[in-house]
């Protein structure tokens, strides 16, 4: 064997041609970058977090949204945030449903396996910080732990486990979902942590960190350097400059097909939409403190460095939410009506066919067609993914339903462009609407886009996160038993499943179940939930194999 080895080497060494290992380099960076791009698409577009009983509303938040990503405030819940660790405790803390630190603290989980046990802290005392945190998520409503996968996670999961056995939060139904701390610490010493969190301690960042990751998963991770997030292969061996290429077009792509708030969007949401840049966020947060908010999408056109071009690249994926409104913009329930008069003004929405009221505010002049008359006039369409270059199209087609521009977002007109949509003869309607520049395939889009809520969130239909219940431990598993989980990161070797024991399980290749796509590629795809039967265990290494995999449909249930 050993003159095998050698006599090889010496052919590769002086072979008569050079195979290039480069070229072979190239080719195993490219591959990686591609598994890359995939598990971070999955990962940044995971559906946050939403209120799924129709009670949401009575959770005392203001009608303010911090971007359109994260969906009505009537939806969105406040999270407890629990970084694990053992020698110097488990740093929690609360967020409200935007995001908004509300409390902060230390528990010590005990070793032992009574959860409800009194013991001594690290102080020699009988605290050991629980009952704060149970003083906490009683007083907020909170009943949606963040845990993290470190140190720590798998005890403390299960010690969470036991306390929503024995019920000690009750009467709240507690549940947790194992979140991804890949980047958390980095985050926590970063400068954009030390301007978002100036007053609070580094070491309670994380748990910020990890709760917000929940509630909404693209806002949160894009503040991390991509190689930081433990996605993919290899990705701390790759090309830097590659490899953040790769990462800014997910980003971008990702932001743009969910689409922001115009008037909340931070700074490193606005940057990645398309169109824009760094320099243009700034302006346009500027523009937000010295003027106030944007009323129409039309106004980025007041910005310096935003012309007719740069409009027209980043129109259609940002929103304006009409802070005027007195309705929320809730998809769970029905929109009355939405408001479209600001100040003593009221006008028609452009597109109308009756006049507008005389006003005493200076109208710009209309050079191009996309250019609103006025800019200070709100217009419905700015909170839907309709661009303004197709708002003539968009404003015929509410007519030819039988509804006005200012029925945008009703459920009767909802209702309508749904029905057309599934009507065998929806192209024949639509053919009549096309223009020279705009076909059936825009007609599509722009019906699809009214019969949406106004609040529609694009990664709702993506995978949703795995909450527990209870936890189970490495030790219970045993070749033959039947698990679910969802995968948590592919390669091109195989994939890694989260089932619930805070160690991932690897299901191998030839364990994939089998693929529609002719390559046979990403049969399995981050985010996917699975069932599948345990091959393997290893509890001294902390390793187990699955196989016998099968992908589940999409459904929030707890396990």
């Amino acid at each position: 064997t050993l003159s095998f080895k050698s006599y090889f080497i010496f052919i590769i060494n002086n072979a008569p041609f050079p195979i290039s290992s480069c070229k072979l380099t190239a080719r195993a960076q490219e591959a990686s970058v591609e598994v890359f791009e995939e598990n971070l698409r999955r990962r940044l577009m995971t559906a946050p977090l939403r209120a799924s009983a129709p009670n949401a509303t009575s959770l005392n938040c203001d009608t303010g949204v911090i971007s359109s990503s994260a969906a009505a405030p009537g939806d969105r819940l406040p999270v407890v945030g629990l970084d694990p660790g053992w020698r110097h405790g488990c740093k929690w803390a609360a967020c409200d449903p935007h995001g908004d630190l509300l409390a902060t603290g230390i528990v010590w989980p005990p070793t032992t396996s009574d959860p409800d046990q009194s013991w001594r802290g690290p102080n020699k005392s009988n605290d050991n910080g629980l009952a704060n945190l149970t003083a906490t998520m009683q007083r907020h409503n909170i009943n949606t732990v963040a845990l993290g996968n470190g140190q720590g996670s798998r005890q403390t999961g299960r010690w969470l486990a036991e306390l929503i056995t024995i019920g000690h939060f009750h009467p709240l139904s507690v549940r947790f979902a194992v979140i991804s701390e890949a980047g958390a610490s980095w985050y926590s010493a970063s400068a954009l942590a030390d301007e978002e969190l100036p007053n609070l301690d580094v070491t309670f960042r994380g748990a910020v960190s990890i709760a917000r990751r929940l509630q909404d998963p693209l806002a949160e991770l894009i503040k991390v350097e991509p190689k930081h997030l433990g996605l993919g292969m290899y990705q701390h061996d790759l090309p830097e400059k590659r490899l953040l290429a790769a990462v800014d077009g997910v980003m971008e792509e990702c932001i743009s097909f969910v689409g922001v708030d115009l008037n909340a969007a931070p700074l490193h949401i606005l940057s990645r939409v398309a169109g824009l840049s760094k320099a243009k966020a700034k302006s346009i947060l500027q523009y937000r403190s010295q003027v106030g908010v944007f009323r129409t999408r039309t106004d980025l056109l007041k910005i310096k460095g935003i012309g007719p071009t740069t409009f027209a690249q980043c129109a259609g994926f940002v929103r304006i939410r009409p802070t005027f409104s007195n309705i929320q913009l809730d998809g769970s329930r029905d929109v009355e009506m939405i408001a479209i008069s600001s100040d003593e003004d009221t006008y028609h929405p452009p597109g109308s066919k009756r006049k507008r009221a005389s006003s005493s505010v200076n109208h710009m002049p209309k050079r191009k067609r996309r250019i609103l008359a006025d800019t200070t006039l709100f217009n419905p369409l700015d909170q839907t993914a309709v661009h303004t270059d197709t708002y003539d199209i968009a404003t015929s087609l509410i007519t030819s339903l039988n509804f006005e521009l200012s029925d945008v977002g009703t459920p009767k007109l909802r209702d309508a462009a749904s029905a057309l949509m599934k009507a065998s003869d929806r192209d024949e309607k639509l053919k009549p609407l096309c223009t020279e520049t705009y076909g059936l395939d825009t007609l599509r889009d722009i019906l699809e886009s009214l019969s949406r809520p106004l609040d529609f969130d694009e990664r709702q239909d993506y995978f949703l996160p795995l909450f527990h219940s209870s936890a189970m431990s490495l030790e219970e598993l045993v070749p033959g038993m039947s698990v679910s989980g969802r995968v948590e990161n592919v390669t091109t070797f195989g994939a890694f499943c989260d089932i619930g024991v805070q160690r991932d399980a690897y299901i191998p290749r030839q364990s994939y179940p089998h693929s529609s796509r002719s390559d046979g590629l990403f049969s399995l795809r981050l985010g996917d939930r699975i069932s599948a039967t345990v091959s393997h265990v290893d509890v001294v290494q902390g390793r187990i194999s699955l196989h016998k995999v099968a992908v589940l449909p999409l459904v929030p249930d707890v396990n």
